[in-house]
């Protein structure tokens, strides 16, 4: 692996969770709104356009469909395994409150039952975090494809 995709991995992980974090400071609640970790993938997606930039620009301006998509995925890639394990964390030993708190609203909402498993394991970790790679993948080749005719 390139020491760039690394840097840039670690930078958008960094960024995303140091966002997350910031509306968690300010208001624990607002973790739980969808719109905050969907927007998030702002960052992803700038460290990842950014990499693939800077590969094609070492390469004289040529970059192939394949070469943006693996270095837009392995940013991806490691930004989510810092991200999700910072939401273990939150959610496991942080503030294991919040857990109790989406339960609530999600059954007030009437999106749940009463009494549906809510708790935070790395199993259910793991299975978002591999979920969540699809859609990465998704990203990566929309970034490659712009990438490879810019």
């Amino acid at each position: 692996m390139q020491q760039r995709n690394l840097t840039y991995g670690i930078i958008a992980g960094v960024g995303t969770v140091l966002y997350i974090y910031l509306f968690y400071h300010f208001n624990q609640e607002s973790v739980l709104n969808p719109l905050v970790p969907w927007s998030s993938l702002i960052i992803y997606i700038a460290c990842m356009a950014k990499a693939g930039m800077d590969l094609r620009k070492r390469q004289d301006g040529l970059l192939s469909f394949k070469q943006g998509l693996k270095e837009a995925f392995v940013v991806y890639l490691i930004a989510s395994l810092i991200y999700y394990a910072f939401i273990y964390l939150l959610f496991k030993f942080i503030d294991p409150g919040l857990i109790e708190l989406q339960k609530e609203q999600l059954l007030s909402a009437g999106k749940i039952i009463e009494n549906q498993d809510f708790s935070m394991t790395l199993g259910k970790t793991f299975f978002s975090f591999t979920r969540g790679l699809i859609g990465g993948f998704i990203f990566s080749a929309l970034v490659a494809v712009i990438l490879k005719r810019g």
